[in-house]
């Protein structure tokens, strides 16, 4: 299949990304992970319901880790680059400001875009366990009408993956409802490169 034309007209999810084992062991890693740091920019006039999913003042409540070592020795784990780049044609991507996200009871993304800094694709690589859509957590697309047009649950070992540049929807992540859910996810950009993958290798 060819992901990058897909790409240019929707998200696109990949299910059982990598393997179980791998996916189960890197989920173990930042489950026992401690030190977190909350994320938040709320602006007491946001009410969810209300802004019918308006971009207005971004809003966000979460938890990241943007440890370099330990998310570098995760990719090694992952061996995320090759993987990755075999969905793009085999072409070599350079990852942009990548972090480990965490959400929990009452944290949500608003609605937003990603098209700066010369990014080309947005990639979210989920660890949620036991998935249910009415617990929260999950990534949707709305077009200039605020309809829904993509509505894409975190599941465990799925990547997700979009084109920032011409996809002209926003997107935001609903607000986790469950107080026992645990949103986990390996986050980031990619800007394109004309170069293609040589040979299997990881990010260092």
């Amino acid at each position: 299949m060819n992901y990058i034309e897909l790409l240019k007209s929707t998200p696109i999810q990949v299910e059982n990304f990598l393997s179980l084992e791998t996916a189960n062991e890197v989920y173990d890693i930042i489950d026992n992970q401690k030190n977190w740091n909350v994320c938040c920019n709320y602006n007491q006039s946001y009410d969810y319901e209300k802004t019918q999913y308006n971009e207005g003042k971004f809003s966000y409540w979460y938890k990241s880790i943007e440890n370099l070592d330990l998310i570098n020795s995760l990719l090694k784990k992952l061996n995320f680059e090759f993987q990755l780049s075999k969905l793009l044609n085999d072409k070599l991507f350079l990852p942009q400001s990548m972090f480990i996200s965490k959400y929990t009871m009452g944290d949500f993304l608003s609605p937003h875009g990603d098209n700066a800094l010369n990014r080309k694709y947005a990639f979210i690589y989920n660890l949620t366990k036991n998935v249910e859509e009415n617990k929260g957590g999950c990534l949707h697309f709305i077009d200039s009408n605020r309809n829904i047009t993509h509505k894409l649950l975190p599941k465990f070992n799925s990547l997700n993956i979009f084109d920032v540049v011409n996809t002209k929807d926003m997107h935001f992540v609903s607000e986790i409802t469950d107080p026992d859910y645990k949103r986990y996810s390996i986050s980031g950009w990619i800007i394109e490169t004309d170069s293609k993958m040589k040979s299997k290798s990881t990010l260092i």
